[in-house]
Order: structure tokens, then C-alpha cells, then sequence
């Protein structure tokens, strides 16, 4: 699992469950009741969270790897051409 994934869900997951908790203290709601709801608010927003880093991730590593590939060729490119140039009498 990409490390930013895990880091998404425990935010997503984290806030969800502090502002549920907050929120039945705020409205007076009973103790059980606010932790299960704490608790599936958590669960259903790690997830989102999960599959929102996972797709963070993907795109920061496919970008990063295109320009990597992109800086390559073109120092490939320059030190073919640098060779050809020398080679000519």
C-alpha cells in the first residue's frame, strides 16, 4: 500500500471521528450512540480516504516518472549528438 494512501485515510479518518465526537457532545447524544457513530463515520471516511491517496500517489509517481524519462532521453539525445558531431572530420 503507497505510504501517502495510509497517510489520506488516517487524516480523512481521524477528522471524521473527532468532528463526530464533537458534534454529539455539542447536541447531548448518549455515549454509546456517539461512539458508533464516531466509530463508522471513521471507518466510511478512511476509506475515502484510502482511495483518495491511493489515486494521489499514482498520479504524483506517474508525473514524476514521465519527467524523469522525459530528462533522460534528452540527455541520451545530446550525448548522441555531441558523438556524431565529433566523429565528422
Amino acid at each position: 500500500m503507497p505510504t501517502l494512501a495510509a497517510k489520506y485515510a488516517l487524516v480523512m479518518g481521524s477528522l471524521a471521528m473527532t468532528v463526530a465526537t464533537l458534534r454529539s457532545v455539542k447536541d447531548a447524544a448518549s455515549p454509546e450512540s456517539a461512539l458508533w457513530t464516531a466509530i463508522g463515520l471513521m471507518a466510511a471516511f478512511a476509506v475515502v480516504g484510502l482511495a483518495v491517496g491511493w489515486l494521489a500517489d499514482t498520479v504524483v509517481v506517474e508525473s514524476v516518472r514521465a519527467e524523469a524519462e522525459a530528462e533522460l532521453q534528452n540527455i541520451a539525445r545530446t550525448a548522441m549528438q555531441r558523438t556524431d558531431s565529433s566523429q565528422v572530420p
